[in-house]
């Protein structure tokens, strides 16, 4: 637990990013751009990856947040919590918002997911470790 701990706040911090917090096996954190969300969420899946069983997953959303105490909340968070529970061992399931500003990082669609807490479904796209930017 060490190591992967070490190694989310590495890579954030190398990508301009600020850990919020870590809770066991999961870390959110907030960046300065999606494109360095992206980054960082595949270094954690190419990083831990391999030597974590079940293999990592994540979610990643767009949008404003409430900071509070320390924390974020509100519906952005709540969606990047929702992707990730429903994402399958090895993939990261984004949000439109990232998708329009991942840049060269490319992703391929998921479909439209009705999540936990949410009235309508979204549209999902899959980033995974295989779809890295060019």
């Amino acid at each position: 637990m060490l190591t992967f701990e070490a190694d989310a706040c590495d890579l954030v911090a190398d990508h301009g990013g600020r850990v919020i917090k870590l809770i066991g096996d999961e870390v959110m954190f907030t960046a300065v751009d999606a494109q360095s969300a992206c980054a960082i969420t595949l270094g954690l899946l190419e990083k831990v990856g391999p030597r974590d069983t079940p293999l990592p997953r994540g979610g990643l959303a767009f949008g404003p947040v409430i900071a509070h105490g320390g924390d974020l909340y509100g519906d952005t968070v709540n969606r990047a919590s929702r992707m990730a529970d429903i994402a399958i061992p090895g993939e990261v399931l984004i949000d439109a918002g990232i998708k329009s500003r991942a840049g060269s990082f490319s992703a391929s669609q998921a479909g439209r997911r009705l999540l936990k807490g949410f009235a309508e479904p979204i549209e999902v796209w899959s980033l995974s470790a295989a779809a890295k930017h060019q």
